[in-house]
């Protein structure tokens, strides 16, 4: 035993070097190497442990132990001879002092420690005691209870120099904990008083637009509702919230824009003592905890230092909100210093000083066994969860592929636990802090969808969900946890982790869910719906006010709910209808090469949505910044007309009426939102498709299209669906109304192009035309389109039972072939019956796909089903062939193809043998031979004033061409050989050639008049979207400045010319009379800007001395590609949105 202990001594040393460990067997963790061996101890019996308690003593007795030790230095002492009865009264000490500091938690742990590893009944009995203040001066009045119950009641505990029984200790110690008080169940919905809040003018959270929304966290205290975000810190009176007490918001800084995909999460300041703790700082990201006032708002104090000095470590976040417990503030911070890392600090709030730091985890070290730390994302981890403090422990989520617990003396992780993050995370998840339940840690993350628990004392995994897809914790209900998933809220049982029930949630949840008694409240933007806890059954709702607009977050207290509403506070910054310069005079001139600046609108990374220019909405500005929509009356003045905040994502803008048409979200909660362009008011919202970006208006009709695959129709008054329309495997899907109908022209991977003409209201197919595409020059196919995606090839009337198709080569040049349906046609042209045919033989098919690529797939009669020949693992080359039965000698005098609906048309055949006969064993000669399809694959398609010009390629040898296709349901023909589409403008199109020097040249066509062609030239560099053909004027002035006559054929400004300033690449405006202006970005000189006639090329060269911040681009190029003014300029930059007149 003596040998064995003194061995076991010498491990207890070992473990506490650096970086030791003990993995879970399935790598799903790890445990502090000396907390692995002390369990393992603990459960031997106590007479097997006298030899180490001896070794241990002699061992602490050798050390030089500091008569003013620190708690530190006797920790240390204890984890090393944790069996030593000298260590166990050194570090009694040290809890008694933890205890008259004030610092419970800490003292917790050092009673539970002595209480497990002391054997001097004197010893225990004062940790008993100690353990026991110590829970009440948490207030965890439930733990202190089951401590009571276990006890003997007679008991005899030393507490303040007096010796009491258990019971009457107990007593006392309860007394100054009060009851935790049930919720009460709260008034229905519709008996509660909404009272609306307005927030100031800055986004709540940078980047604007969230999956997870614009939520603000609210928290009453006594008298007062504190409202907080990233960028928001404000305090209402809830008796009048029509105005806050104060307010801090954080504005918007240049840095924001590289971080506006870091996702929202919880920012939950600490009140304690009339103080609000907070993360903080003035860049996007916080740098340190700060300390507001809660009665005026004044800043106390910021901590940034984490032991690196203030301000010193920008590499350094804090990723959770703050918690406070005994005058310690606990706060997870994230370090990207010397590797990324993730941290626990302790701060003591009286003196903002740095009471420990420890490392959890850091990459690429034992701590981070499976790589975790390398794989986390800021996105989802910056915004994180508080920790959670219970029974001497500190548990942390930390959102990056692990949860920890941790030693609140010095913040020593006791275990780590490593989880994956599959099921991925739902859209807009919060996660949460670890739930502490019994001996169960639950945690729920926003890295991962999965709701797991795990064993509180080894980290041990208990059970995992992974149907919920958690997005938000909402409490604890009876023997379950109310978790809001990514489609349904879900009661898990705690104990097994299975759903006992779930229920559908409103789409596009807002705000913070609560829980109040048995009633769960989640809401939309429309209204907000009460659930039962118990069921999951709906109680009941209420639809919001529309006078308040949409609501970003709400708080249910008492009798009232307090709705923060998307229209921003009037006080403080521009007021509604308050001029930008008021003291400026009305414009009256036109703009000219001297011009002046009037009114600047300070909005960080702002977007200008403009009207076009013949639009009744033309006079007015939308201006989009960080999740903030104002419009601007676009006059000397500057009158700001209304603002909104809007959770805008993936947000396209399109003006269509008097509404400004907002689409935002992704995938299937992709919406519109018709604002009324003059009040701001929103006048409708409907789901749109995904990616339907484009609009176009057609009559009373609006239509909105992606380009390829999609037509969406709807009423613009209402808002209302009209009809859908979609192509499968689309390629292009294009519109053009012509004042009566819609032409569509679409093409797809299955099939040749087609024009269809649609009656607008109702969608009605009017006509439906297969565009067939010659390829003058070449041999013509002998397979000709007829309809419905079939290709015909005719022949000479013959008589067989069998016939034989030979397949020479396919449409890409690769080595396969496929066909969905074949048919034949008879002497009467009509399609022979099918039902005796066949499958005879075929050279090859697919065996390994999970699809059937049989032969008898041609004659099926489901387009959906084809024939492949072989292509996983080799592909036979060609000839491949089939060879049909067809029950019975039949006549026929044509072939029908389907090709196979694959993407790039894998199979389609190209060259081809047809045979018949009686005998299958003799085929003779072929009774049609040719080219059964010229595929060539359309990469571009626009309309131009008399049809559609196509760029189609020839995907075996790599051909561009174009050709005009006049809407007139017949062939399209080539008109341009070896050019490439740039883009259309009216009669004219743009296009890209090669001279006999492989140089590109650049070329003005007339689709519908071939015999036009005016060369630009070659090497002329200039912004593709940004081409101006108006009034028979081609100017090109992104870069060098071009400006031609078409109809002259004459240039204004040759590309040849010599070079001169204003061929630097610039922003430029279109101006009235056929004029644009050039500006240049000059730094603190201000921008040079020319002022440019486009009829006769002269030029006025001028400077803004006022704009000295960098121009940008002015607005988005599908609404205004070529931006026009007349008499007001607006110009763009970092700085905001600044107006120019030439008064």
């Amino acid at each position: 035993p003596g040998r064995v202990a003194r061995q076991v001594d010498r491990l207890i040393g070992i473990t506490l070097l650096p970086e030791s460990i003990v993995p879970w067997r399935d790598m799903t963790g790890i445990i502090d190497a000396p907390r692995a061996l002390d369990l393992h101890l603990n459960s031997f019996p106590e007479k097997e442990l006298s030899s180490l308690r001896k070794i241990q003593e002699r061992s602490f007795n050798r050390e030089n132990l500091e008569p003013d030790f620190t708690n530190q230095r006797a920790l240390d002492l204890f984890r090393r001879y944790p069996w030593s009865e000298s260590a166990h009264k050194t570090l009694l000490r040290t809890a008694n002092r933890s205890l008259i500091a004030g610092h419970a938690l800490a003292a917790l742990r050092s009673f539970e420690d002595l209480i497990d590893h002391a054997d001097d009944p004197k010893i225990i009995k004062f940790a008993r005691t100690g353990k026991w203040i110590a829970l009440s001066m948490v207030g965890d009045r439930d733990s202190l209870e089951k401590e009571i119950k276990g006890s003997d009641p007679d008991q005899e505990m030393v507490w303040m120099d007096e010796t009491l029984k258990a019971i009457d200790l107990g007593k006392q110690l309860l007394s100054t904990i009060p009851e935790k008080k049930a919720d009460p169940e709260p008034l229905p919905l519709s008996e509660l008083n909404p009272k609306v809040i307005q927030i100031p003018a800055v986004t709540p959270w940078f980047g604007g637009g969230h999956t997870g929304g614009m939520a603000l966290d609210a928290q009453v205290i006594e008298n007062n509702l504190l409202i907080s975000s990233r960028n928001h810190l404000a305090l209402y009176n809830i008796n009048d919230t029509s105005k806050s007490i104060w307010s801090q918001p954080r504005l918007p800084m240049n840095d924001d824009r590289s971080k506006r995909n870091i996702l929202p999460g919880y920012f939950v300041p600490e009140i304690k003592n009339q103080t609000i703790y907070t993360r903080w700082g003035f860049k996007a990201i916080p740098q340190g905890i700060a300390a507001f006032d809660l009665a005026s708002g004044k800043a106390k104090w910021l901590y940034d230092d984490f032991g690196f000095g203030p301000g010193q470590n920008p590499n350094i976040i804090p990723i959770s909100d703050p918690v406070i417990s005994d005058g310690l503030i606990y706060v997870l911070i994230w370090s990207s210093h010397g590797g990324q890392t993730v941290q626990l600090a302790c701060i003591e709030e009286a003196t903002q000083s740095l009471v420990w730091i420890s490392t959890i985890a850091q990459a690429g070290k034992s701590s981070d066994i499976i790589g975790n730390m390398e794989k986390a994302r800021d996105v989802t981890r910056t915004f994180g969860n508080r920790v959670s403090l219970d029974s001497g422990s500190i548990y942390v989520n930390s959102n990056a592929g692990l949860i920890a617990r941790c030693d609140p003396r010095d913040g020593r992780p006791d275990w780590i636990h490593y989880y994956n993050n599959s099921p991925g995370p739902g859209a807009g998840a919060l996660g949460s802090h670890p739930i502490i339940i019994d001996d169960l840690v639950i945690c729920m993350t926003k890295d991962s969808g999965k709701v797991f628990a795990l064993q509180a004392e080894t980290g041990k995994v208990i059970w995992e969900n992974n149907l919920a897809l958690g997005i938000e914790y909402l409490g604890k209900y009876g023997n379950h946890l109310i978790v809001r998933g990514q489609f349904s809220l879900a009661a898990i049982d705690i104990k097994s982790g299975e759903t006992s029930w779930h229920t559908k949630v409103p789409e596009r949840s807002i705000g913070r869910s609560q829980m109040i008694g048995s009633s769960i409240y989640l809401a939309s933007t429309t209204e907000i719906t009460e659930f039962d806890a118990v069921t999951g059954a709906i109680k009941g709702s209420r639809q919001w006010d529309q006078n308040m607009g949409q609501p970003l977050s709400y708080l249910i207290n008492n009798n009232s709910i307090y709705v923060i509403g998307d229209s921003p506070s009037t006080s403080g910054g521009i007021a509604i209808s308050e001029p930008l310069n008021p003291n400026a005079v009305p414009a009256n001139k036109s703009l000219s090469s001297n011009i002046k600046r009037q009114w600047t609108l300070m909005r960080n990374d702002a977007q200008i949505i403009r009207a076009p220019h013949s639009s009744s909405l033309a006079n007015h500005a939308f201006i989009l910044s960080e999740g903030l929509l104002e419009c601007v009356e676009i006059s000397s003045k500057g009158v700001l007309k209304w603002r909104k905040f809007i959770n805008a994502i993936q947000p396209a803008f399109q003006v269509i009426d008097n509404k400004l048409l907002l689409l935002t979200g992704a995938g299937e909660n992709r919406h519109a939102v018709a604002f009324d362009g003059m009040s701001g008011k929103i006048v409708w919202e409907t789901k749109v498709p995904a990616q339907a970006n484009s609009m176009m208006k057609c009559g009373d009709v609006g239509l909105m299209h992606d380009k390829r695959t999609v037509l969406f129709a709807f009423d613009p008054k209402t808002g209302k669906r009209l009809w859908e329309r979609r192509v499968a495997f689309g390629n292009h899907t294009i519109p053009q109304w012509d004042g009566q109908k819609i032409h569509v022209f679409q093409t797809s991977m299955g099939r040749a192009p087609w024009h269809l003409e649609i009656e607008p209201k109702s969608g009605q197919l009017i006509n439906d035309y297969d565009v067939n595409i010659t390829n003058d020059g070449q041999n013509y196919s002998d397979g000709k389109l007829i309809g419905k995606g079939y290709y015909e090839i005719k022949f000479n009337q013959v008589k067989a039972r069998y016939f034989r198709l030979v397949m020479l080569s396919e449409v890409n040049g690769m080595g396969w072939s496929s066909a969905s349906e074949i048919h034949l046609g008879g002497e009467d042209g009509v399609n022979i019956d099918r039902s005796t045919w066949r499958a005879h033989y075929s050279d090859s098919y697919e065996p390994k796909s999970r699809m059937n690529t049989d032969l008898k797939n041609v004659f099926d009669g489901n387009p959906s089903t084809w024939w492949h020949t072989q292509w996983i693992g080799k592909i036979p080359p060609h000839p491949h062939e089939m060879q049909i039965d067809l029950g019975k000698e039949s006549t026929f005098k044509s072939l029908r193809y389907l090709p196979a609906v694959i993407i790039n048309n894998n199979g389609m055949i190209s060259e081809y043998e047809l045979y018949a006969s009686n005998d299958p064993s003799q085929w003779g000669e072929p009774v049609a031979k040719g080219i059964m399809v010229r595929k060539l694959f359309i990469d571009k398609a626009q309309f131009f004033d008399g049809g559609v010009v196509l760029e189609t390629r020839d995907r075996k040898h790599g051909n561009r061409n174009l050709y005009r296709y006049v809407l007139d349901g017949k062939k399209a023909t080539p008109f341009a050989i070896n050019h490439e589409m740039i883009s259309c403008h009216g009669k004219y199109m743009l296009s890209l050639t090669r001279n006999e020097k492989n140089q590109e040249v650049f070329v003005i066509l007339k689709p519908e008049d071939p015999s036009y062609r005016f060369e630009i030239g070659s090497g002329i560099p200039f912004d593709r979207n940004r081409i101006i053909i108006e009034n028979d004027i081609l100017c090109l002035p992104s870069h060098k400045l071009v400006i031609a006559n078409l109809a002259e054929k004459r240039f204004i400004v040759s590309p040849t010319a010599e070079n001169s300033p204003v061929d630097q690449h610039g922003f430029f405006v279109r101006t009235a009379q056929n004029k644009l202006m050039k500006i240049f970005n000059g730094g603190n000189k201000g921008a040079p800007m020319y002022f440019v006639d486009m009829n006769t090329g002269n030029t006025q060269q001028s400077i803004i001395t006022e704009q000295t911040e960098a121009v940008r681009d002015l607005s988005p190029q599908h609404i205004d590609p070529n931006p026009k003014f007349d008499k007001i300029l607006l110009l763009r930059s970092d700085l905001g949105i600044s107006a120019y007149t030439s008064n």
